[in-house]
């Protein structure tokens, strides 16, 4: 861990498990009937999505320049700050989208899934028993994201 920037680590770590955390809630809410209280909740995401955007595009940058050597078995600096940028926007734009779309479930339900599936590399990454996974840049972010995504699909027999 990059100790410079410590503080900003834990608060993305804070920002993304509370992401996960309330998905979770927001789901169970949905499939307990409790749609109302869903809607109350709901603007939390939105403020937890723009945390954990902003934090995520100052620590990547941050990390690399106080320790570049930490990222050289992933491709090195760019290529990791690279597959970091995409991966905020590809999660702020699927947020967007749903809560754009946040009256109409077709939509707002697939973009929240996925944005959660596409921000869960960086932790998935890190995971021991997939670790083998996370050697071969870009595999090394989205290698153990379609794996999960892949069994979520699996097991709700898409």
């Amino acid at each position: 861990m990059t100790t410079q920037i410590i503080p900003l680590i834990v608060a993305h770590g804070l920002a993304m498990s509370g992401w996960v955390i309330l998905f979770l809630v927001q789901s169970i809410l949905i499939l307990t009937g409790r749609r109302r209280l869903h809607l109350v909740i709901g603007p939390l995401g939105g403020v937890l999505a723009a945390a954990i955007v902003i934090l995520g595009t100052t620590v990547a940058p941050l990390s690399v320049q106080f320790s570049p050597q930490i990222y050289a078995t992933l491709g090195g600096p760019r290529p990791f700050l690279a597959t970091m940028f995409v991966q905020m926007l590809s999660f702020g734009t699927l947020v967007g989208i749903g809560l754009v779309y946040r009256r109409r479930p077709e939509i707002h339900r697939p973009m929240m899934l996925l944005a959660t599936i596409v921000i869960q590399s960086g932790s998935l990454g890190r995971f021991p028993y997939i670790q083998n996974l996370a050697a071969f840049p870009p595999l090394y972010v989205w290698g153990p994201v379609l794996l999960s995504a892949d069994c979520f699909l699996f097991f709700n027999g898409e």
